[in-house]
């Protein structure tokens, strides 16, 4: 899995605000109805959501989150790892019920 591969991904999604745009950070909002359409684009890269879940997470997973607020009631989680890095996107719904904030970050090093 590519970092910049999910960011050029997400190029087509209508984003309201981009607030940071670097190298291994991404982080936007976006508006509801923009929602099915990024959850989409994050599924065919990671899979199922990681969060929410029937199940704790892994301790990995909430080490590796922890740094950026790690992920509560409401939140969606995916998560991808292996040996070098972890890559996940955050999306963080707003108590307006109309905008999210989607945080997509790599991070290297072991989880």
């Amino acid at each position: 899995m590519n970092f910049l591969e999910i960011r050029d991904a997400l190029r087509g999604i209508s984003f309201k605000t981009t607030r940071k745009d670097a190298e291994g950070e991404f982080e936007a909002v976006v508006i509801k109805e923009e929602a099915g359409r990024l959850c989409e684009k994050l599924e065919k890269f990671f899979g199922a959501p990681a969060w929410p879940a029937e199940k704790k997470l892994l301790p990995l997973i909430t080490q590796a989150i922890e740094e950026y607020g790690g992920i509560m009631q409401g939140q969606t989680l995916y998560f991808w790892h292996n040996e070098t890095e972890s890559i996940f996107a955050m999306l963080w719904p707003w108590s307006d019920g109309r905008h999210i904030t989607v945080k997509l970050i790599r991070s290297a090093g072991e989880a």
